[in-house]
């Protein structure tokens, strides 16, 4: 069942704080993160994007992780970003195949055009999944539990490209931030 699968990303540890031996989080937790900063970015930042497939895209955007579990940036550059994408596109295609159709094949298309990064809403999307990790890295080291790791997920985001819009939110938030 498709919502028993889902609920596997409760469990699913964040590895790249577990490997930085730093209080994780669920894949869940950082899910509905995101999706909540997808939705304030674009209502902030005035886009015109279809909040629907923005929450939706965020909400799924690691569904794939209830089989894979979460694969931190050595990992994947381990592994592969070819291999990692080839085993997620098979967990999406089984998982979206639990659900009825058309709604499988929307749910499959909507996750993958997220991938791809080429609308506005997966642009968000990927703006909030940085930017719920660089608060999370913030949270940590305000708590005492590390330096340096702030920098280096600020680092991460800073290398990304995101339109003016998306740049503007970004600066801003830093701001509040780093008070």
């Amino acid at each position: 069942m498709f919502a028993r699968a889902a609920g596997k990303l409760k469990i699913a540890k964040r590895t790249g704080w577990a490997n930085r031996f730093l209080p994780s989080e669920s894949v869940a937790d950082h899910s509905y993160r995101t999706a909540l900063l997808a939705a304030i970015i674009a209502d902030y930042a005035g886009l015109r994007c279809d909040m629907n497939k923005t929450l939706k895209m965020a909400l799924i955007h690691d569904l794939g992780e209830s089989f894979l579990g979460d694969w931190d940036l050595d990992s994947t550059r381990l592994y592969g970003v070819s291999q990692k994408h080839r085993l997620e596109v098979r967990a999406m295609d089984h998982l979206c195949s639990l659900l009825p159709e058309p709604l499988g094949t929307t749910y499959f298309d909507l996750w993958r055009e997220f991938n791809q990064g080429s609308c506005l809403e997966s642009q968000v999307v990927h703006l909030a999944d940085k930017l719920d990790a660089l608060i999370r890295a913030r949270e940590i080291e305000d708590a005492g539990l590390s330096v340096g790791v702030y920098a280096e997920f600020k680092k991460s985001v800073d290398e990304r490209r995101f339109n003016q819009k998306l740049r503007k939110f970004y600066t801003q938030l830093l701001r509040v931030m780093e008070q």
